[in-house]
């Protein structure tokens, strides 16, 4: 059983935070070993006491407290040294609630971003790990925050140039140059940065950028970047950039330290097959990868802010099935890639956000181990020994792996 620091107990009130009535939650969305979190209950009734209560996946109890209620809230601060899959549950006047509590290491950063949700719904009815949306109601702002999930304000990409910027200063006779797109790249930022900072919003959903390779749309779009570099905005302040066709190596390194997220569009699942007309759609996403690979993106070295996630679409016209595909393609080719994001909203088929939320915590978030290609080798001039090397993907720790090895069909070694 895991040491459990329980740090501070007790109900705290929390003037202000909107919050639906009756509700179970943490308050980060992945808990990280050695480092407190809460686990927060909102009762409809403004006194009482609520049992809270820790188990493990086979539902032997870990740790237990019983919390009073002020104005109808209650936290109880938690810590764990290792990492572990627990089940939080929440009784309370003959109501339970149960959610899932996995502790990550803190050396694995997840991120689960989507695109984001209409004035009519709220994310929360179907998601439990998405950790940052680019458009959302203002009215879900605040829940979301409670949960340690970011929510970002729609801003203006590079396609400002093309669909407002090229119109009106083309009448006055003005060509948008690439000096011409970096102020306007700056404007953008600045113009409404101070209401968004009022408004409470965690930084900037930049829809979107794109332009082939050396045409004028992608020289257009590297100025712009370098506008946003220029606002100097401050570092707190996110800014997610959806890139619309493959980037090139140029475009990819002005990136690097412009922006915090580079969400790379890949339409593999309607516009790739049925506009572009490719057989292997993996590929295109695969492609996209390879080349952030080749430019050291992918674990942000040398202190670079920008980290790079492949996106996909979510679609009614498919079965969830599809998108499971395309998670256990990246994590087999692009393993170092620690998250993933998806955009365009399901009409129909709302609930499979939930699927795919699933999907993203089985494939990233548990234990994943894995026996990569060429892991296992024969070292004849060395040890004289088979070696297999087997690793875990995940953000939680596996426990103890059996290994067999078999020589036509039959055990002849066990580890």
């Amino acid at each position: 059983m895991m040491n459990l620091l329980q740090v501070a107990l007790g109900a705290v009130l929390l003037g202000g935070l909107s919050v639906k009535a009756d509700e179970f939650y943490r308050d980060t969305v992945f808990p990280k070993v050695d480092q407190p979190f809460k686990l927060v209950y909102q009762a409809d009734e403004p006194t009482g006491t609520v049992v809270l209560k820790v188990v493990d996946l086979k539902g032997q109890p870990v740790a237990e407290q019983t919390v009073e209620l002020t104005d109808g809230r209650g936290e109880w601060e938690l810590q764990f040294d290792r990492t572990a899959q627990y089940r939080a549950t929440a009784e309370h006047d003959g109501r339970k609630h149960e959610i899932m509590l996995p502790v990550v290491t803190p050396k694995r950063e997840l991120n689960f971003v989507y695109f984001g949700f209409g004035e009519s719904d709220n994310p929360l009815d179907w998601q439990e790990f998405a950790t940052l949306y680019t458009v959302v109601p203002r009215a879900v702002q605040e829940p979301l925050r409670a949960r340690g999930i970011k929510a970002l304000k729609w801003s203006y990409g590079g396609n400002y140039i093309s669909l407002e910027a090229e119109k009106k200063l083309g009448e006055a006779g003005v060509s948008v140059s690439p000096e011409v797109a970096r102020e306007l790249g700056k404007k953008i930022m600045l113009q409404n940065f101070d209401a968004a900072r009022a408004e409470g919003w965690d930084g900037y959903g930049m829809d979107e950028f794109g332009g082939y390779i050396g045409s004028k749309s992608e020289a257009q779009n590297i100025g712009f970047l370098h506008g946003i570099a220029d606002a100097n905005l401050p570092k707190e302040f996110i800014l997610a950039a959806w890139q619309a066709g493959c980037p090139s190596a140029e475009l990819l390194g002005t990136y690097k330290d412009k922006v915090d997220f580079l969400l790379l569009e890949s339409y593999v699942l309607e516009i790739v097959p049925e506009q572009l007309g490719l057989e292997r759609m993996d590929h295109d996403l695969a492609g996209r990868l390879a080349d952030a690979r080749m430019l050291d993106l992918f674990t942000a070295p040398y202190d670079s802010r920008c980290r790079v996630l492949p996106t996909i679409e979510l679609t009614d016209k498919l079965p969830v099935r599809e998108y499971e595909n395309y998670l256990r393609l990246q994590r087999r080719e692009f393993p170092e890639v620690r998250g993933v994001g998806f955009f365009n909203i399901l009409k129909e088929k709302k609930d499979h956000y939930k699927l795919v939320d699933r999907m993203c915590y089985d494939y990233f978030v548990r234990p994943v181990l894995t026996f990569q290609p060429d892991a296992l080798v024969f070292d004849r001039y060395g040890s004289g020994k088979v070696v297999a090397a087997v690793s875990n993907i995940g953000a939680i720790d596996s426990g103890e792996v059996s290994l067999r090895l078999l020589a036509d069909g039959q055990e002849v070694a066990r580890a």
